[in-house]
């Protein structure tokens, strides 16, 4: 009881780097030294102390990759609400053109039509061919329509065309070529040199139906 208490006063007692044990063969009370503390680490040490941990990096760098795949979400899902938005609503008011109505510019008729044509150099002259109506022309952009064909054996219009080279030229082939449980057919080929005012006959009588002219 002594020597516990002798140990314990030296071991609180004794100078700094010192402590006791007892001996368990002779069962005596040793006093031993510490190993003697360093004040400061080498730079070594240092080095060594405040080297990453490469696991916490790797750790570190799938969290910020999350956090930015969760921010481009966002921020695609916003362009996208954004987008949607500006297509929905429309760019130009709707008050300055709810009182616009479609009207018919002529030529004030029925039916069909497979033979259109413009003419190259002259942006407000068009023909049109009609199934059953013969051939119309506007120079003033479809204001006004002029027929222009019918002093001809048939109205049956399946093709038209304007020669680039030379406006004036005009072929046209009759009968229509759009097969129906009803149409009529023509009579061939025919040629204008003057824009329409006059046409001449080309041949090709037997062929009834002509669907373009190359």
């Amino acid at each position: 009881m002594a020597s516990e208490n002798l140990c314990a006063s030296l071991g609180n007692s004794a100078s700094p780097g010192f402590w006791l044990k007892r001996d368990p063969f002779t069962l005596r009370e040793v006093k031993i030294a510490e190993k003697p503390r360093r004040e400061s680490l080498t730079e070594t040490e240092r080095n060594a102390n405040i080297r990453p941990d490469p696991k916490g990096i790797i750790e570190m760098l799938k969290t910020l990759r999350v956090v930015i795949c969760f921010l481009l979400a966002v921020f695609l899902r916003t362009e996208a609400s954004r987008a949607q938005n500006q297509t929905t609503s429309p760019a130009i008011p709707e008050k300055l053109y709810s009182a616009m109505r479609w009207r018919s510019i002529g030529p004030f008729r029925g039916g069909r039509v497979l033979a259109v044509s413009g003419v190259h150099g002259q942006p407000n002259t068009f023909y049109f061919g009609a199934v059953a109506g013969g051939i119309w022309k506007t120079t003033d952009a479809g204001r006004v329509w002029t027929p222009i064909f019918d002093d001809q054996p048939t109205a049956s219009i399946g093709a038209l065309a304007v020669s680039q080279s030379d406006p004036n030229v005009i072929y046209v082939g009759t009968g229509e070529a759009d097969m129906r449980s009803d149409i009529s057919f023509g009579a061939g080929v025919y040629k204008s040199t003057d824009a329409g005012k006059t046409w001449s006959y080309l041949g090709l009588g037997d062929t009834r139906q002509i669907g373009r002219v190359l």
